[in-house]
């Protein structure tokens, strides 16, 4: 389809939508379908669909749309969970609240994926050294087989899902769309404000990553472990350096259920895995209140606790390739001066650089796009944002906004005690926030804790792993 007929073509598609049981009453709800361009400066690219469900309670605000994290997860996807669209009625009574599938993810289409490649199960925790070369192996050998079908896999990146939103607000026909994002999404909505903020009623943006931050830089989380350390009153950070000496000697024995073949396998976990695994979870409020038990009993030969840690991992690394992540975390980039600075820290972080895993090599596999360095450089808007950051997420630290909001004279931002990266957005006062911040009300003096991180004993974490 040429660009000329997409744009013809771009008024959406509605359908009913039935949401589950346990829903709140007042929502109604319809999937929508909107033809976009693949690529916006090759009409020959062809064409992308986006999906989306529309939540509606009566508002009358400029919708609002919501731009879910990752890379990868599904925006649509809220709306088969009652619990978070009871979180979501009240917005919904504002204005119509759109859960947008972002191109590439979930019902949205074409999907670039490609089953996993078969492994032995104790490769998936090998050392880093034989492990990025096998992820860089088997995205390059899904690009091949998605290139010969003919995707322009160009056309994955940022900016063109940055255009998207756009293209959705004008076959909505509305002047002005607010803008809701959490972690990825946060990422997502600074490229919609930096390139279509005329456009952009306000944002409310959750756990943020700005242009250039895409790439970790990996002292945060020796930061992070120490923090944690004064507040389980145990130093972690020489427990953790024990433990990795440990295994480097001897990596421990863990016995896991491999849920797609339903039968259980010893793995054996060595210094790097275990960093892999810490660096996943040592972000979110469930899980780092374990890390002190987690790491006593891997010291003593108790693989009980890490063996939860470990299972939850296997699986999910039996997920395959989705070339959409991969495209926009790699379109944006990141500056010469950050991975000069991400090189010199991961020499000394106890983590090395497992924060960024297979990047940037992985890029390599995809079409080159770099956006150039203006892309990475401070917005300059009048939009008014809502940041919300969590004291004890170190996926997105609250510094992160923080530099943001210097070039944004509008904007907010609330630091909440206590929250991680996974338990900000779910917590009832941030949703009140969130809520009034979209109805015109100045949170600004607004004071939001979660209580203290209690950390578990290790009967208590074997006990709660155990359930």
């Amino acid at each position: 389809m040429s660009l000329t007929a997409i744009l013809l073509a771009a008024t959406i598609t509605w359908q009913p939508y039935d949401l589950p049981p346990g829903a709140p009453e007042q929502l109604q709800a319809q999937m929508g379908r909107l033809t976009v361009p693949l690529r916006r400066d090759r009409p020959d690219a062809g064409s992308v669909e986006l999906a989306f469900v529309r939540l509606r309670a009566g508002g009358t605000g400029a919708p609002i749309v919501y731009l879910a994290g990752g890379p990868g997860d599904s925006g649509a996807g809220l709306a088969r969970s009652p619990g978070a669209l009871r979180g979501l009625a009240r917005l919904a009574a504002q204005a119509d609240l759109i859960l947008l599938d972002q191109r590439g993810i979930g019902a949205s289409t074409p999907r670039a994926v490609c089953p996993p490649t078969p492994v032995e199960p104790q490769r998936r925790f090998d050392s880093a050294a034989e492990v990025l070369p096998r992820i860089v192996a088997a995205a390059r050998a899904c690009a091949r087989e998605w290139t010969a079908k003919g995707l322009d896999l160009s056309g994955f990146t940022v900016r063109e899902s940055a255009a998207d939103v756009d293209d959705l607000r004008k076959a909505l026909g509305v002047p002005k769309v607010s803008l809701l994002g959490h972690s990825y999404g946060t990422y997502l909505g600074l490229a919609v404000i930096r390139e279509y903020g005329r456009n952009v009623e306000r944002a409310v943006l959750l756990s943020t990553a700005g242009p250039n931050h895409m790439r970790k830089l990996p002292l945060v989380l020796d930061g992070q472990l120490a923090k944690l350390s004064l507040l389980a009153k145990t130093d972690m950070t020489a427990q953790l350096r024990r433990v990795l000496a440990k295994l480097e000697r001897e990596p421990i024995a863990v016995t896991v259920t491999d849920r797609a073949r339903k039968e259980e396998i010893e793995l054996r976990i060595g210094p790097d895995a275990l960093r892999r695994i810490l660096v996943m979870d040592i972000g979110d409020g469930n899980d780092f209140i374990v890390f002190p038990a987690l790491l006593e009993t891997i010291e003593r030969g108790d693989p009980s606790i890490l063996a939860w840690f470990v299972e939850k991992r296997y699986n999910q690394a039996a997920a395959g390739v989705d070339l959409m992540v991969y495209g926009m975390r790699c379109s944006g980039g990141a500056t010469e001066l950050r991975d000069r600075q991400i090189a010199l820290e991961a020499a000394r972080s106890i983590f090395g650089n497992a924060q960024n895993a297979a990047y940037p090599e992985v890029c390599g596999v995809l079409p080159p796009h770099d956006p150039g360095d203006a892309f990475r450089s401070a917005i300059v808007s009048e939009v008014p944002v809502l940041f919300l950051s969590g004291t004890l997420d170190c996926n997105t630290p609250p510094y992160q906004a923080e530099e943001l909001r210097w070039t944004m004279p509008n904007a907010t931002h609330i630091i909440v005690t206590n929250a991680g990266h996974e338990d900000l957005q779910p917590n009832p006062e941030v949703q009140a926030a969130i809520a009034d911040y979209f109805a015109g009300v100045d949170v600004s003096a607004r004071r939001i804790a979660l209580p203290v991180p209690r950390f578990r004993t290790v009967e208590e974490a074997k006990q709660e792993r155990r359930r």
